[in-house]
């Protein structure tokens, strides 16, 4: 009996701190819009970039296989983007399609970049290294800097 009086206290004592009901959210914490959301994403890569490891000559290949993640991940971010842009009104289309064009272009040239690295000597290796990721954090920023018009056009 004691046992059992024991449990169900337990059990009851469990399930009232267990299920507390939770705040209502004031209207100042409403659902994040788009661009929200994007400013949101931009912030969570720039925080990443500056995670980026010093690398060192002996460290070259590592270097290049993280710089083609990055090259990936962007490439991808830039297929999202695209398909926003094809969505997006005629006059969103005619301001985005040049800048979007040389944003590509320059992806083209820094993968290029990114596979010459890979033959640096130990002379050129800070100088590659440091036009790589600096073409790659103009890249990046040019992508936000888009996703970002595209998104203020495009929200209400």
């Amino acid at each position: 009996m004691k046992n059992t009086i024991l449990i169900t206290s337990l059990l009851a004592v469990a399930l009232a701190l267990g299920c507390k009901p939770s705040a209502a959210k004031p209207a100042s914490e409403a659902p994040e819009t788009t661009s929200q959301q994007l400013n949101n994403a931009a912030v969570e890569t720039k925080d990443s970039a500056m995670q980026v490891k010093e690398y060192t000559f002996g460290q070259k290949t590592e270097f290049v296989m993280a710089m083609k993640e990055q090259l990936t991940a962007l490439n991808q971010g830039m297929d999202e983007l695209s398909v926003k842009i094809e969505k997006a009104s005629e006059a969103v289309k005619a301001e985005a399609a040049p800048k979007f064009a040389a944003l590509r272009e320059k992806a083209t040239q820094l993968t290029k970049q990114v596979d010459e690295i890979s033959n640096a000597t130990l002379p050129t290796w800070n100088v590659m290294k440091a036009d790589t990721e600096k073409a790659y954090a103009e890249l990046k920023d040019g992508i936000a800097q888009l996703r970002q018009a595209v998104s203020d056009k495009i929200a209400p």
